[in-house]
Parts: structure tokens; sequence; C-alpha cells
């Protein structure tokens, strides 16, 4: 449940980040985290990204891929 509060508040690539925070700060950060601390950051977001997402065990790389995947599937449906 901590691992949801913690992203319910980033919902696109850009602006929901409070300031000085921003995409690339944020994606750098856990990238990192994930390297270093491979278990507990699976514990940490994974688990919570791929639920926002609806998968299942996405890395943090094929959880971008499948976010901006997402993100342009929505866009193609607003527009038509």
């Amino acid at each position: 449940m901590s691992c949801n509060l913690k992203f319910s508040w980033i919902d696109t690539m850009a602006d929901n980040y409070p300031p000085p925070l921003d995409t690339y700060l944020v994606v750098t950060v856990m990238s990192m985290w994930t390297r270093m601390q491979p278990a507990y950051a699976a514990n940490m977001w994974n688990e919570a990204l791929n639920k926002r997402l609806g998968q299942r065990s996405l890395s943090l790389l094929h959880q971008q891929q499948e976010q901006e995947q997402q993100e342009q599937q929505q866009q193609h449906q607003h527009q038509h």
C-alpha cells in the first residue's frame, strides 16, 4: 500500500513532480537505486509501477517503454 501512495502523484511524464524534481532526475535516481539495491528497488517501486501499468513483472526499462506506449495509445484515442 505504501508503494502505491508514493506513486499516486506520478500520472504523466511531465508536470507532476514538485520542484525541483523533474522526469529525468526521478528516472535517474530510480535507475541508480535499481542497480545498487535491486531487491529493495523491486519491493519499493517495481511492484507499484507494474500495478499502475496493468502489468506484473516488467523491469524499470520495460515499464518506461510500456508507459510511453500506453500514453501514445491514449493520445491516439483522443484524436479520433
